[in-house]
């Protein structure tokens, strides 16, 4: 009977433990998990009068739940960027004073699933202010506990 006891209460403790420990795990128990590729674009020099620089980033959901992006923002106005998951596409987005992120939007990225992120930089925007080397920012906000607030960057030397 103290066996059978033993046994009972050492089984309720495993248990105990692994729904505890074991389920709260990010991407155990229905947690989205960001990965992005690339992180970085270099687009080299490029110059003023040529068609705006275009790079499309890899977003996948790599966890075991939905991924919910809920924002995404630009380092400057004259860099965009839009969310294509499927056939859904977000609006651009842009600076965060220049009207970023609409309220209350968001996007779900479902488990292995890959969202592409389309950012546009308009190297002309700035006029002879904007040559030489830049470096832009967007950013993208999500319920991925370890990436609430992910970056990639586009890099480039703006010539005439």
């Amino acid at each position: 009977m103290v066996k059978l006891t033993i046994f009972i209460v050492a089984g309720t403790i495993l248990i105990a433990t692994l729904l505890i420990f074991g389920l709260n795990r990010p991407g155990v128990a229905g947690q989205g998990i960001m990965e992005i590729s690339p992180k970085e674009y270099d687009a080299g020099t490029v110059s003023m009068a040529a068609d705006t620089v275009k790079k499309t980033f890899e977003i996948q959901n790599i966890g075991k739940g939905d991924l919910k992006i809920t924002a995404i923002s630009t380092s400057c106005m004259c860099t965009t960027a839009r969310l294509r998951v499927g056939d859904k596409i977000s609006s651009d987005f842009g600076m965060t004073r220049m009207g970023d992120s609409p309220a209350f939007w968001s996007q779900k990225i479902a488990p292995g699933e890959k969202g592409y992120l389309e950012v546009t930089f308009n190297q002309a925007m700035h006029g002879e202010a904007g040559l030489g080397d830049i470096v832009r920012a967007i950013y993208i906000s999500t319920d991925d506990e370890q990436n609430r607030k992910a970056e990639v960057r586009l890099i480039a030397n703006v010539v005439r």
